[in-house]
């Protein structure tokens, strides 16, 4: 596509944007030779750049938009990120401010994405459950994460995880979902969502060693109740099984995640004692009989 081609027919040339990715590592290290792509559309190639990054870690594309651009970087050695560019935008007729010359403001930003390292994704037990319909709302209902399922006597668990109480409803837009734990020392990390670029990988690679908190309250959406924003969190990092020596200090206990959707979760339970791994293999779910609804295929 030139710098002549119209948005449609009869209607004036879109104008071209500019914009330049600079791909970083947790380090702040250059990430040369990752895959990257600029688009402005899907379907149309002509609205497309693709390419690699080059020695400092950047990739560059001028292309023709209508106001945005997005973007993509991976590498078989880092987790895939992306996200959207937005230009300040006129009006849909041309705003000769914005539109100087035939271009979107600003001309050519660079966007800072960072990548996250692949380490060594492990098994883990990975489900998705029901966090707005629960077994009874007369006393908090706990969950075996190892089990898949509500705890005795409303399902096969054996061992609560974590537990869940409500109050409200998802109809009256009042719905609140409280997580607690049963044991001193287990509790929740949330992480919200803080702009940018959003990682194939939601979690940090590992669960902190500490900070955990032992209550956190959402609404149907996993939004905890007072976080300022629409963005729901990317995820929450979980201590349970704890076990603490007499001065308190952590002795043995099972790290995981859990992403949070609309009116459901996805969890991960990392199986192996005091592992703070958070990276999942998607091939390798500890579950077996998953119904379609309960699959997971994010890391």
């Amino acid at each position: 596509m030139t710098a002549g081609v119209c948005a449609a027919e009869g209607q004036v040339a879109l104008p071209r944007a500019s914009l330049t990715l600079e791909a970083a590592d947790d380090a702040g290290s250059p990430v040369a030779g990752a895959r990257a792509s600029i688009r402005a559309q899907d379907k149309d190639k002509s609205l497309q750049r693709v390419g690699k990054t080059d020695e400092a870690g950047k990739f560059a594309a001028e292309l023709p938009s209508f106001g945005y651009l997005y973007y993509s970087v991976g590498s078989d050695n880092f987790y895939s990120a992306w996200g959207e560019y937005q230009f300040e935008r006129g009006g849909m007729s041309g705003d000769p401010v914005k539109w100087g010359d035939g271009r979107w403001s600003p001309w050519n930003p660079t966007v800072r994405v960072v990548l996250k390292r692949k380490g060594e994704p492990i098994p883990m037990n990975a489900k998705r459950i029901s966090i707005v319909t629960l077994p009874t709302r007369d006393k908090p209902v706990g969950f075996d994460f190892v089990a898949g399922d509500w705890v005795g006597p409303y399902g096969k668990g054996k061992t609560p995880d974590i537990f869940f109480s409500a109050t409200g409803s998802v109809e009256k837009s009042d719905y609140v979902l409280t997580w607690t734990f049963p044991n001193k020392g287990d509790g929740i990390i949330v992480y919200p969502y803080e702009g940018g670029a959003r990682s194939e990988l939601r979690s940090p690679t590992q669960a902190p060693a500490d900070g955990y908190s032992s209550q956190v309250t959402v609404d149907a959406e996993g939004r905890p109740i007072g976080q300022s924003g629409d963005a729901r969190p990317l995820s929450f990092a979980f201590r349970v099984r704890t076990l603490l020596d007499d001065a308190g200090k952590v002795v043995s206990a099972h790290y995981g995640k859990i992403y949070p959707e609309a009116y459901k979760a996805v969890y991960y339970f990392n199986p192996i004692p005091n592992s703070r791994t958070l990276e999942y293999d998607n091939k390798r779910n500890l579950f077996t009989d998953l119904k379609s609804f309960e699959q997971i295929n994010d890391p």
